[in-house]
């Protein structure tokens, strides 16, 4: 679709979706692989997405119940809440605040900006860049952050 109506509303997207230029609001309760999205409605609402799910430029709000796996973010909206996050998640870009129930196996986080929650944190986890507060109630092992501000807070923390 080179340009959506709005609202459009998808209740079942077989391979592959495309859209670049989507509406406001878009909600798609299951689409199949690949979903690719080069710009994104805000509120965007993913009920189920198969793999992939690449989103170039992400809404806000932006909220993901359950991402099949890869789920790839260019740019992250501000706040980004995934219930239940795909293996293996890359995020390039993710403003604050960025929240996560539960964190993919692995996850790669380059730049997190303040504040980063994650209640269930993976294993193994890289983080490059990341910004105050850092929070986790649950540190993954092995554990790697090159450069994260102040605080850098663990309830539970990794064995190296």
């Amino acid at each position: 679709m080179l340009s959506a109506p709005q609202p459009l509303l998808v209740l079942s997207a077989a391979r592959p979706l495309l859209m670049l230029s989507a509406p406001r609001p878009l909600v798609i309760l299951s689409a199949a692989r690949p979903l690719v999205m080069l710009s994104a409605p805000r509120p965007l609402l993913v009920l189920s997405a198969a793999r992939p799910l690449v989103m170039l430029s992400a809404p806000r709000p932006l909220l993901i119940l359950s991402a099949a796996r890869p789920l790839v973010m260019l740019s992250a909206p501000r706040p980004l809440l995934m219930l239940s996050a795909p293996r293996p998640l890359l995020i390039l870009s993710a403003a604050r605040p960025l929240v996560m129930l539960s964190a993919p196996q692995p996850l790669l986080v380059l730049s997190a900006a303040r504040p980063l929650l994650m209640l269930s944190a993976p294993r193994p986890l890289v983080i490059l860049s990341a910004a105050r507060p850092l929070v986790m109630l649950s540190a993954p092992r092995p554990l790697l952050v090159l450069s994260a501000a102040r605080p850098l807070v663990m309830l539970s923390a990794p064995r190296p």
